[in-house]
């Protein structure tokens, strides 16, 4: 059973951001989990691959305002780690191409996702992009935040 994406505790100033794991495994599309080789090719696959991304982050209802993808080696066979700064949170998503898995880290404020439906909606989008087998979904819980007034 899926938790509540309850986020209102609102009480005295207070409030929380939401924090969830996914973990994609078995992806089959393997040439999306992977970023390196020649420099050019390095760069115009890096560039593919962020358009998609953050065209599904957009698509699953998020208030995108940029991301970047970092790779770790020159190696053709070597995953990346892609950030997006949402609302005034962001979405993480770490390849492992050796392992045919992804995780996902989506951080939200009030506001972003309220009922959980965008996280949710990527988490499927994200499965497909990257031809997942399975997916598991977590809720972490919520960062209490104080307001500082």
């Amino acid at each position: 059973m899926r938790m509540p994406f309850t986020r209102g505790d609102r009480r005295m100033g207070q409030q929380c951001e939401v924090a969830h794991s996914v973990v994609l495994r078995g992806c089959q599309k393997m040439a999306r989990l992977q970023v390196g080789g020649e420099r050019s090719t390095r760069r115009v696959t890096t560039q593919r691959h962020r358009s998609r991304i953050d065209t599904l982050i957009s698509a699953a209802g998020f208030s995108c305002f940029g991301s970047r993808i970092h790779c770790f080696s020159n190696l053709a066979s070597d995953g990346y780690t892609y950030v997006m700064i949402i609302g005034q949170s962001s979405i993480n998503i770490h390849t492992y191409p050796e392992q045919g898995a992804v995780s996902v880290w989506i951080i939200t404020c009030p506001g972003e996702d309220d009922d959980g439906s965008a996280t949710r909606r990527l988490e499927r989008a994200l499965k497909e992009y990257f031809g997942a087998k399975s997916l598991t979904s977590a809720p972490l819980g919520r960062i209490l935040l104080q307001c500082l007034s």
